[in-house]
């Protein structure tokens, strides 16, 4: 066995939901990764016999994680003061990124909420990985190279009270109700397409939904209860926040309705 192989069984028993990633890269390996990353020793051996340079990966919602993902020098600036204003985080489980430019993935148990991925949203160079979130481990590679612990005998902390209020999710606007039952029906089938869309696939089947749903709105149809419906099923899928949004907008201005 490889090293991936043997560190992707070893963490497995330490209870993170491993997959594989493509050799080198954080590219998954296997479809529907928020799903099928598991503990189980044996599916985990079957991938790394087929992949045997595979990275590792995590699904951070299953591992029941939350990962704060500092870049570089604004990254960690940023997180600095976020700590001078609210306060102090404790120490716990982080990995080392080999980018040139530094980066450090801070491990904290995740809250009692759906936690969007989210990129920059909690100051400059600060990525969170959320419920349907993917972090790679140690000794996963990339051109520049090797993720390495910082800490390896550190246990996983609890997140301070500041920063689980950061990460909870804005109470979704009132929506107005939509025309008829037959649109209702008709978005809920949209979303439930978006929602199940394959890894790959993702972006392009938000995109054809987006113009479907601004034909919903061309009929009367509340055009904010119809993107935000799109935007959850988005997120559910493992999209980014900011991506779906800017997926959604576009949609809907190729079939004619204006953010």
């Amino acid at each position: 066995m490889t090293a991936f192989a043997d560190a992707a069984l070893n963490l497995a028993s330490r209870g993170f939901h491993v997959f594989p990633s493509r050799p080198g890269t954080n590219l998954p390996a296997v479809k529907r990764w928020p799903e099928v990353a598991t503990v189980d020793p044996d599916q985990v051996s079957a991938w790394w016999r087929r992949w045997p340079r595979a990275n590792v990966s995590n699904c951070t919602g299953r591992t029941g994680v939350v990962v704060i993902d500092l870049d570089g020098p604004a990254g960690i600036d940023s997180w600095r003061a976020l700590q001078r204003r609210h306060g102090a985080v404790p120490d716990t489980l982080a990995v080392i990124s080999p980018r040139a430019e530094g980066g450090i993935h801070l491990y904290f148990t995740a809250p009692g909420f759906y936690v969007r991925s989210t990129a920059s949203q909690l100051g400059p160079g600060i990525d969170v990985r959320g419920t349907r979130g993917q972090a790679v481990l140690p000794p996963s590679v990339r051109p520049d190279g090797v993720y390495r612990w910082a800490n390896p005998d550190l246990p996983v902390a609890r997140p301070p009270g500041w920063l689980v209020e950061l990460l909870r999710p804005p109470p979704p606007p009132p929506r107005r109700p939509l025309v008829g039952s037959t649109s209702s029906g008709r978005l809920d089938g949209l979303a439930r397409t978006v929602a199940t869309a394959e890894q790959g696939s993702r972006n392009a089947t938000l995109h054809w939904a987006a113009c479907r749903g601004a034909e919903m709105v061309a009929a009367g149809a509340d055009r904010a209860q119809v993107a935000g419906r799109l935007l959850d099923a988005a997120l559910a899928a493992g999209l980014d926040h900011r991506e779906a949004t800017a997926t959604i907008r576009s949609g809907m201005a190729t079939a004619g309705v204006a953010a």
